[in-house]
C-alpha cells in the first residue's frame, strides 16, 4: 500500500487489477445483480463502516468534486448498515453494496466463517476480494 501527502492529509491507497477473466467476459455486478457491461479501466473503492459515516461522506463530496474523469466509485458496507448508508450517500454518486454481496463472488469463502472473524481481518477479506465483482481493470482502494 502506498501513502503519499496531501499538505495536512495522508491518503492511503492501493492499486488492483481485476485480472483477465474480469476483462474479457464483460460480466460485473450492478446493484445486487450481474450484467453484461462495459468495463471500466479504473474505478475507486472504499470499505466502510456505520462509525466511519461522517468521515466516508466527506470523502464522497471530495470524489464529486474532484473526480474529473468520471470514474465509478464504490463503497462496500455490511448488509445491515446499508440503508443506512443509502440514507445518507443519496446525491453524491456513489454505488453501494453489501460486503456480503463481494464475498459471495468467491467460491472458497464461507460468509458465516468470515462474519465470525475480528473486524480488521474481515474487513481484509471483504477488500481483498473486491476484484472479483468484474467492474473494472483496475481500482484504487482508499481508506477514509
Amino acid at each position: 500500500m502506498a501513502q503519499h501527502g496531501f499538505g495536512r492529509f495522508q491518503a492511503h491507497q492501493s492499486v488492483h487489477h481485476a485480472g483477465l477473466d474480469a476483462s474479457v467476459n464483460g460480466m460485473g455486478w450492478h446493484n445486487g445483480r450481474v450484467d453484461i457491461m462495459t468495463i471500466a479501466p479504473l474505478s475507486l473503492y472504499c470499505k466502510s463502516y456505520s462509525t466511519d459515516l461522517r468521515r466516508l461522506v466527506r470523502l464522497a463530496q471530495s470524489v464529486r468534486q474532484f473526480n474529473v474523469e468520471a470514474l465509478p466509485f464504490y463503497v462496500s458496507v455490511p448488509q445491515a448498515e446499508l440503508a443506512l448508508f443509502r440514507e445518507h450517500m443519496a446525491g453524491l454518486d456513489v454505488q453501494l453494496m453489501a460486503d456480503e454481496d463481494i464475498l459471495r463472488e468467491s467460491p472458497r469463502i464461507d460468509i458465516n466463517q468470515v462474519h465470525g472473524m475480528p473486524g480488521h481481518l474481515s474487513q481484509q477479506i471483504v477488500k481483498s476480494e473486491f476484484w472479483r465483482l468484474g467492474l473494472s481493470e483496475a481500482y484504487l482502494r482508499s481508506e477514509e
